[in-house]
């Protein structure tokens, strides 16, 4: 079995030994879930934005003398 040295194979706050190769692909897969889970959330907030938008538009300047 290979093992890859990452910076994720900490336990207790103090690094242990090199990760198995395994394992790293466990974690970059979940990080990857999610980034991809992130990405998912932001882009409906942006399309929610778009149609209830968060702060009211600006009204012209009142040009009532």
């Amino acid at each position: 079995m290979f093992h890859v040295k990452h910076p994720y194979a900490l336990e207790g706050g103090r690094r242990m030994g090199p990760a198995p190769a395994s394992a790293l692909r466990r974690i970059v897969s979940l990080r990857m879930e999610e980034n991809a889970r992130y990405a998912r959330f932001f882009s409906l907030a942006i399309s929610s934005d778009r149609v209830f938008p968060s702060s009211p538009p600006s009204a012209g300047p009142d040009n009532r003398a």
